[in-house]
């Protein structure tokens, strides 16, 4: 009777044993792990961003980039503007430059371990707070950078004409018990000019009637100059 006893504390023993670890895994999984994969990445996104920020402004600032030396004006007889002329030569060397500089600042200078407060995982007022997890950031991939134009009106005779350069990293988040892939594309702008063209000889701003649905009814119609012109 006893030797029953004692076989079956035995099992129950075993049981907890084998239950515990499996419901604390689970718990785990379900209701701590996303919280820690999302603070891994949110940390993980601002450490790549700052990384690309800051080599595009420091390859910008030592090759002295500027508007002026990487886009030339194509003028007609009369003087006006018929088109812009971007150095492709000097823009596919800066390109060329920041992927590398950004490459080997991931890889010498940031593949290493940061941590994560479990109080921010948990929220609330611990946090900041608590034992730290280990968070490995790793790049993998190529570095992507692309130049792109962006216009955007700045007046009636006026364009602003921004030169951006577009940046996407690849890079592992690597955590104890999970690793994650993530890409991040971060925007600079490389330079900008305002383009002043011709003041318009006449200029019309029609505006929607404000106590009417009919959006086909012109509440008031400002005409600057256009009446020299009609009929």
């Amino acid at each position: 009777m006893r030797f029953r006893k004692n076989k079956a504390k035995f099992h129950i023993f075993v049981l907890i044993l084998l239950v515990v670890p499996i419901a604390a895994t689970y718990l785990f999984d379900v209701f701590a792990l996303p919280h820690i994969k999302a603070a891994a990445k949110s940390t993980a996104r601002s450490l790549s961003t700052y990384i690309i920020n800051d080599a595009v402004c420091d390859i910008l600032e030592r090759e002295n980039v500027s508007y002026g030396n990487i886009v030339d004006f194509e003028k007609e007889i009369s003087g006006k503007i018929a088109a812009l002329k971007t150095d492709t030569v000097r823009l596919n060397r800066l390109k060329s430059a920041i992927s590398i500089d950004i490459y080997h600042r991931l890889k010498n200078e940031y593949e290493q371990k940061f941590g994560i407060p479990l109080g921010t995982v948990t929220g609330g007022v611990f946090y900041g707070y608590g034992p730290e997890i280990p968070v490995k950031l790793r790049q993998t991939g190529a570095v992507v950078s692309e130049f792109r134009n962006e216009f955007a009106s700045a007046g009636i005779n006026q364009t602003c004409h921004r030169i951006m350069i577009d940046i996407t990293v690849s890079f592992s988040v690597m955590l104890p018990f999970s690793q994650m892939h993530e890409k991040v594309t971060a925007s600079v702008c490389a330079a900008e000019s305002v383009i002043i063209g011709e003041v318009p000889e006449a200029f019309t701003n029609v505006q929607n009637g404000a106590d009417t649905d009919d959006e086909t009814v012109a509440d008031e119609i400002v005409d600057f100059g256009a009446q020299n012109f009609l009929g």
